[in-house]
């Protein structure tokens, strides 16, 4: 999957990059594997353009019904799971299983 080329070549930052913590974030908060993920959790080969596609959704979706004014792209980075309190989400995804 080429998300990061697609990510930082659109002029309009409508493509996110698919990360597995950002995979996994989305799956657990849409509540369905909308990115098909390998045992160790990583994104596998049999996504397409439409998982993709409803993968940015998502991340859309999440923008608009934050609750503090923010963007698609800060939304899909605090997924990345990076410092204090995201180490929280992550530990709890890795509880969940994900």
């Amino acid at each position: 999957m080429y998300s990061a080329l697609i990510h930082f070549l659109r002029p309009k930052q409508d493509g996110y990059i698919l990360s597995p913590h950002a995979a996994k974030s989305v799956n657990l908060i849409a509540g369905e594997d909308i990115v098909h993920l390998t045992k160790s959790g990583y994104p596998t080969d049999d996504n397409n353009d439409a998982n993709y596609e409803a993968f940015c959704s998502v991340i859309d979706q999440m923008k608009k019904a934050a609750p503090y004014r923010t963007g698609s792209i800060d939304i899909r980075e605090r997924m990345e799971c990076e410092g204090y309190p995201m180490d929280d989400w992550k530990d709890y995804i890795k509880e969940l299983g994900f």
